[in-house]
């Protein structure tokens, strides 16, 4: 009995999951060739850092005002290594900013580190990392997903106080990651 409890829940959870990706508004990077679900209610705004992608922000007056309000970034990786060769070398050069002094030196923790994979079965790596950067204790979650010719490196991040609910979010925008199939 227990088992057909808990297979029916997995079922019924992957339903869920398919008709909320499915009823998503999907946000097309023609250029990337790649489209993801963005979390519902956020808004779009033009790339940071000379990025290619659009970036988008909560939409939390609040948050805004006090100078820090989630978001979410993507980006190409432009390499042929392994996921895991992408992973360690990511944690190497992240953990490095540790080493630097000053007032703007950064404390970086690695929370947690698995396996993850898109509704549409692309692979890749989950990296969870908090950090303590001029008084505020943020959260960030990178997806490191892998596509035919490069990486796709998707970055949520957040106060670490938002966890229960921002998690969730970045954690579906990385399963609702498909190709565009060229015609």
């Amino acid at each position: 009995m227990k088992k057909i409890t808990i297979a029916a829940s997995l079922i019924l959870l992957s339903v869920i999951s398919g008709v909320a990706q499915s009823e998503c508004t999907r946000h097309v990077e023609t250029k990337g060739g790649f489209s993801y679900c963005p979390p519902p209610g956020w808004y779009s705004k033009e790339p940071i850092d000379g990025g290619q992608y659009m970036t988008f922000r909560i939409q939390d007056e609040i948050a805004q005002k006090a100078g820090f309000g989630a978001n979410l970034n993507v980006k190409d990786g432009m390499t042929n290594a392994s996921n895991d060769e992408v992973v360690v070398a990511a944690l190497i050069a992240l953990f490095a900013e540790n080493e630097k002094p000053g007032p703007e030196a950064k404390k970086i923790s690695l929370v947690g580190l698995t396996k993850v994979s898109t509704i549409s079965g692309l692979k890749g790596s989950r990296i969870v990392l908090q950090t303590e950067y001029k008084g505020w204790l943020i959260r960030t979650i990178q997806f490191l997903i892998d596509l035919p010719d490069r990486k796709l490196i998707l970055t949520g991040t957040s106060l670490v106080s938002d966890k229960s609910t921002i998690d969730p979010l970045f954690d579906g925008v990385a399963r609702s990651v498909k190709l565009i199939v060229k015609q």
